[in-house]
């Protein structure tokens, strides 16, 4: 029977969950120790550097998902809003005549065509 020696090179590798990553990375950053706790946890320094990468582009999708979600809903808003002016201006008909008015409904207008291009600028971007 022979016997085999397991390397550091050859260990097998771990796999860890989402929790557990926090806690090396969380404890990482209170000892400011990398190679200590990468040692401490079997796994490579630069696995830390890519842990802490990977959880902070998450972050920055998921922000960008509820940017665009905040967005979408705002333009619901503004579209509803819009049409309930547009209601009374047909019940009332001096407001079309009114300078004032028509000036606050094209600026509410060119708004609204805005944010439907901020909508659609950030669906392109995959947000």
């Amino acid at each position: 029977m022979s016997v085999q020696l397991i390397t550091e090179h050859h260990r097998k590798a771990k796999r860890f969950t989402l929790q557990q990553k926090l806690q090396v990375l969380k404890e990482w950053e209170l000892s400011g120790n990398r190679v200590e706790v990468a040692k401490k946890y079997q796994i490579h320094p630069q696995t830390l550097y890519r842990w802490r990468k990977a959880l902070e582009q998450q972050y920055l999708r998921m922000q960008q998902r509820h940017l665009r979600r905040l967005n979408e809903m705002n333009l619901d808003m503004m579209k509803d809003s819009y049409n309930q002016w547009k209601q009374w201006e047909n019940q009332y008909p001096n407001l079309k005549s009114d300078s004032q008015w028509q000036k606050a409904m094209r600026i509410y207008e060119e708004t609204i065509r805005m944010q439907e291009e901020d909508v659609q600028m950030q669906k392109g971007m995959g947000w």
